[in-house]
């Protein structure tokens, strides 16, 4: 056996250890050795394949998460765009009214911190600056909100009304928008007139007379016609068409010892039908109406004018009308002198002239409707309208047109007071 082949010989395995030095030739050698080379071989091409196999294999997996990644930084980066593209075109767009809000609502929520602030009575308010609720960070600086209110600044009156604090916003932005009270709108776009259609001083009121006025006004889904502005500057107003029908009263007369029912407003069928509408609305035969709480606080309670009235009574000054009064109403009915004032008929005299209807916007042609006071004729009567005012048994079913106190403090939100563009307040 040369040397050579013996070295070879003992590098192999352990199996091949048994077979004797001796009893191998140098032939067998050479076989064995060949045979056990493509075995180290083999094993050698798969230990490589195995270590390509491996290679390869972490070369797809990290492939696969980088592809993975480049999607998901694909994804959040359409994401991100997306969430710009929105807050751009989708971004809360603040307008002056909703500036106004926020300066009420930052108002209330600082009284409630500052409730030894809050008006005392009706006669001494409280003013809280603007300033004050951006310091206290009760709002944000207005610029904050939109650029185009930097400039602005505001105020919040708070007043005791009817034992309650109402909250009056007035926001300052120089010549781009100031807050506008509705008294102030209604006077500047009605000048008071002495002649024709309009605007007229009666008795210290503004009163709208003839039968074309811009005097109509929306709140909410109802439109209401304005008759008058009293010297506090409260407005009074009627509804443009009809709620309902009601007979006006069913009780027992004692007078006429029957039941036939009374003209006495205040304890009257009539009158608790209107708290019934204020309270809950109406919807029967087509015929809807209903007031929201937002609604109702645009207005205030009264005193209703609801004296017995003779049918030839000259006198348009309210006296009559008011001699009787039925306090701290929310709704009723419209006195007869209201009525009477909105015609500009020279011939309009008397409680029942028949012209008292012609250039009356307040006349609805065909339908009869009742107003506040009773008639003189007879303790069973009380004044409807149709042609003109008339006496009318109380017990008979007319339609009902509610009338309201719209608060002073109201402000002017748009409009022109057409019946197409009619006033909106809040």
């Amino acid at each position: 056996m040369n040397g050579n082949n013996y070295d070879k010989y003992e590098k192999i395995n352990e199996e091949n250890k048994e077979i004797k030095e001796e009893d191998v030739n140098d032939e067998d050698l050479d076989y064995i050795l060949s045979d056990n080379e493509e075995s180290l071989s083999d094993d050698k091409n798969i230990s490589i394949y195995n270590s390509n196999h491996d290679s390869n294999h972490k070369d797809e997996f990290r492939s696969k998460i980088l592809k993975l990644l480049g999607i998901v930084i694909v994804i959040s980066l359409v994401i991100i765009l997306l969430l710009f593209v929105l807050s751009v075109f989708f971004k809360k767009k603040y307008s002056y009214a909703d500036i106004e809000n926020i300066l009420k609502e930052s108002a209330v929520s600082y009284y409630k911190d500052n409730k030894s602030k809050l008006p005392a009575n009706e006669d001494s308010p409280s003013i809280v600056e603007s300033s004050s609720l951006i310091s206290g960070e009760y709002m944000k600086e207005f610029g904050k909100y939109d650029s185009k209110f930097t400039s602005c600044k505001g105020s919040v009156t708070v007043k005791m009304e009817q034992g309650n604090y109402k909250y009056v916003p007035k926001l300052d932005c120089g010549k781009d928008y100031t807050t506008t009270s509705f008294i102030d709108k209604l006077k500047n776009d009605n000048g008071v007139v002495t002649s024709g259609f309009g605007l007229y001083d009666m008795n210290g009121s503004l009163v709208f007379r003839g039968s074309d006025v811009n005097n109509y006004i929306s709140i909410g889904d109802d439109t209401w016609r304005i008759v008058k502005v009293y010297q506090d500057n409260s407005v009074e107003l009627i509804l443009s068409n009809l709620a309902y029908k009601s007979l006006w009263d069913d009780r027992y007369n004692s007078d006429l010892n029957s039941n036939t029912g009374f003209n006495e407003f205040s304890l009257s069928t009539i009158q608790n039908y209107l708290k019934k509408l204020y309270k809950s609305g109406v919807s029967e035969e087509g015929y809807n109406f209903s007031l929201t709480k937002d609604e109702k606080k645009s207005f205030v309670k009264f005193d209703a004018c609801v004296g017995v009235r003779g049918e030839q009574e000259t006198i348009n000054d309210g006296s009559i009308e008011c001699s009787v009064l039925a306090g701290d109403q929310n709704m009723s009915l419209l006195p007869v002198n209201d009525f009477l004032n909105a015609s500009i008929d020279k011939n309009c005299t008397s409680t029942t002239s028949g012209s008292c209807q012609n250039y009356n916007y307040l006349i609805i042609k065909d339908y009869y409707w009742w107003l506040a006071n009773g008639s003189g004729l007879k303790s069973n009567f009380a004044y409807g309208v149709g042609e003109g005012v008339y006496s009318a048994n109380v017990q008979a079913n007319l339609f009902v047109r509610p009338v309201v106190h719209l608060s002073k403090d109201a402000l002017y939100v748009s409009g022109k007071g057409t019946e197409k563009n009619p006033y909106k307040v809040r």
